[in-house]
C-alpha cells in the first residue's frame, strides 16, 4: 500500500489499476486520507475509524472523483472530519442527491411520454447514443456535484471539442444542461445554476449552403454520371423534395403512395409523420430508384437499400460538387424566389410550426391542395434550371 503526499501532480502520475480489486494511495501528511484507484477511475476519500464506549467503528467517506474534486479541495473536506472526530461530533453522511444516470433516465421518460408515436423517437435515439458516448463518465456524480464543478465540466466541453468537434460538443453541452433543468422541476433544493454555466459554446452555422442555381445543369450532370442509378435517384430526391437526407434514406416503400401522390417521412426530426405530395418529377425519380432496388436489391423493403447496411447511411460523394443538406437548402431558396406562403414551405419541409394561425390548418386539405399547388412549381423551376 503505498504511501505519498496526494495532490493533483502526484495523482496525475499514478497509473489506472490493472485489475478491478483497485489500488489503495495513502496521504503522507493527512491520516485517513486516501486515493483508490480503479480501472477507470480515481476517487478521493476518508478512511478512517473513531472509539464510541471502548470500540472502534470505521468511517468512510467518498470526497469526489478526481479530477473533478481537486486534491486540495479533498484534502480540506477530509481535515474536517477530522477534527469532528476529534470533538467527538458525528460525522454526517452526505446527502447522496440524484445521479446523472438517474436524472437521465428521468429525462429518457419525458421524452417518451411527449412523443405523438408508440415507438421510441429519433430524438429519444439520439440523445440516448449522446449520452453513451459523451455523459456516461459522469453517470455516478450526483447533479449538485456538477453544478458546483462548472470549471471540470467546460473542460470536458473543451476536450470533446478538439478531439470530435464543435458540434458534437455543444450537442453533448446542451444535453446536460436539458436533464439538468428537468431535474430542476422535480428537485426545487437543486442549485439554481446548471453544470455548463461555464461553457463556451462552440459557433455553429449550417454545415451545407444551398447549390448556386446558375450551377444547377453542372450538377445535374454530375448526378447523372452516377454509376448507382439509386444513388443518383437519391440527390435528385433530395433537391425535389427538399427532405432531410437521413429520413429519406431511411424511406420504406410503404412510405410511398402513388395513387396518392404522397410519400411519408417516418419519424421526423419534430417526432411526427410528414406527409409531403409528390409530384410528376418526384414521382419518376422514385420509380426510378424502384426499377434500380428490384434488380440489384430484390425483396429490399428500402427505397434506397444499400449492401453495407440494409439502407443508404453515408450519401458523400466525390464526384458530386454539392450533396446532402444542399438539396434540402436549394429547396427552399427556390421556394423563397418563388414568392410561396411561409407556412405552406414549413409544412413541405417539417418544421415546427409555432404560429398560432398554422396550428389551426388542416394538413389533409393542405397535402391536397395548397402544398402540391406549392410543389409543382418547385419542381417546374428546379427542371427548367437544371436545364439551362
Amino acid at each position: 500500500m503505498p504511501t505519498i503526499l496526494l495532490t493533483d501532480a502526484a495523482i496525475r502520475k499514478i497509473p489506472f489499476a490493472d485489475t478491478s480489486a483497485g489500488t489503495l494511495v495513502r496521504d503522507s501528511k493527512l491520516a485517513g486520507f486516501v486515493l483508490r484507484v480503479g480501472l477507470k477511475k480515481k476517487t478521493l476519500r476518508f478512511e478512517g475509524e473513531r472509539r464510541i464506549g471502548g470500540k472502534r467503528k470505521g468511517i468512510s467517506r467518498a470526497l469526489g472523483q478526481w479530477p473533478h474534486v481537486e486534491a486540495d479541495e479533498a484534502r480540506a473536506s477530509a481535515l474536517d472530519i477530522v477534527r469532528q472526530i476529534a470533538r467527538g461530533e458525528t460525522v454526517a453522511r452526505p446527502e447522496r442527491g440524484i445521479t446523472l444516470e438517474a436524472a437521465f433516465d428521468d429525462f429518457k421518460k419525458s421524452l417518451a411520454s411527449r412523443a405523438r408515436r408508440t415507438r421510441p423517437s429519433r430524438w429519444s435515439r439520439v440523445c440516448e447514443g449522446t449520452y453513451a458516448r459523451r455523459l456516461k463518465p459522469w453517470a455516478d456524480e450526483t447533479l449538485a456535484s456538477l453544478s458546483a464543478m462548472p470549471v471540470a465540466v467546460a473542460a470536458w466541453h473543451a476536450s470533446i471539442t478538439a478531439e470530435n468537434g464543435p458540434y458534437e460538443a455543444n450537442h453533448a453541452g446542451r444535453l446536460l444542461r436539458a436533464v439538468y433543468h428537468h431535474a430542476q422541476k422535480l428537485d426545487r433544493n437543486l442549485p439554481a445554476l446548471p453544470p455548463t454555466t461555464g461553457i463556451l459554446w462552440n459557433p455553429e452555422r449550417g454545415a451545407d449552403a444551398a447549390i448556386p442555381l446558375d450551377e444547377l445543369p453542372k450538377w445535374s450532370k454530375q448526378v447523372a454520371a452516377l454509376e448507382n442509378p439509386i444513388r443518383a435517384a437519391f440527390h435528385r430526391l433530395c433537391l425535389l423534395l427538399g427532405a432531410r437526407p437521413g429520413e429519406l434514406a431511411r424511406l420504406r416503400w410503404t412510405d410511398v403512395d402513388f395513387d396518392k401522390h404522397t410519400v411519408t417521412m417516418a419519424e421526423s426530426k419534430t417526432g411526427i409523420d410528414i406527409i409531403v405530395p409528390m409530384t410528376a418529377p418526384i414521382e419518376r425519380e422514385f420509380k426510378k430508384a424502384r426499377a434500380a432496388g428490384g434488380i440489384m436489391y430484390e425483396g429490399s423493403p428500402f427505397v434506397f437499400p444499400a449492401r453495407a447496411s440494409k439502407h443508404l447511411t453515408q450519401w458523400n460523394e466525390p464526384t458530386l460538387s454539392h450533396f446532402g443538406k444542399a438539396g434540402r437548402h436549394t429547396h427552399t431558396t427556390i421556394a423563397v424566389d418563388l414568392g410561396i406562403d411561409p407556412i405552406i414551405i414549413r409544412r413541405l419541409h417539417g418544421h415546427s410550426i409555432r404560429d398560432i394561425t398554422a396550428n389551426y390548418t388542416n394538413d389533409a386539405a393542405l397535402v391536397g391542395s395548397s402544398l402540391m399547388a406549392a410543389q409543382k412549381k418547385i419542381s417546374e423551376r428546379i427542371l427548367k434550371l437544371m436545364k439551362r
